[in-house]
């Protein structure tokens, strides 16, 4: 199950967020309760430094649950997700989507610290979008 929350003053389409966040938990065999929470930058600055002791803005941070019902939490920067949007000339939806299956991957135990893992990820999120022809 996936919940979403939005905690920006943008509006979203907060169903087909989830639903297509599940959709993609579905096919990776993936069981837990996942939570979706939409931040501004303040917000995903702060978390970064907190748990990362990285003193800057990013896109998505993963944290993993408890592993048996919940499998975590996944937390996406909007105000940065509309910059990656201009700067890879992509629609801000489909680069919501994109990061939160990047960040939903974290949660199920890839990673991304090595170019091969970078890709390997990529791929797996470019080949959903693609099949379900979300953009």
């Amino acid at each position: 199950m996936v919940i979403g929350r939005n905690l920006t003053r943008q509006v979203l389409d907060l169903r087909s967020w989830q639903e297509i966040s599940q959709l993609f938990l579905d096919e990776q065999q993936a069981v837990g309760e996942v939570s979706l929470v939409l931040v501004g930058d303040q917000r995903i600055r702060q978390l970064n430094r907190q748990y990362r002791h990285k003193d800057k803005i990013t896109d998505v941070l993963s944290f993993a649950g408890d592993g048996i019902e919940q499998l975590g939490e996944v937390i996406i920067d909007y105000q940065q997700i509309v910059r990656q949007a201009r700067r890879f000339n992509n629609s801000i939806w489909c680069e919501l989507i994109f990061i939160t299956t990047h960040g939903l991957l974290h949660l199920l135990g890839h990673d991304d610290e090595t170019e091969n893992g970078w890709k390997t990820m990529e791929k797996i999120s470019q080949k959903f979008i693609d099949q379900h022809k979300i953009c």
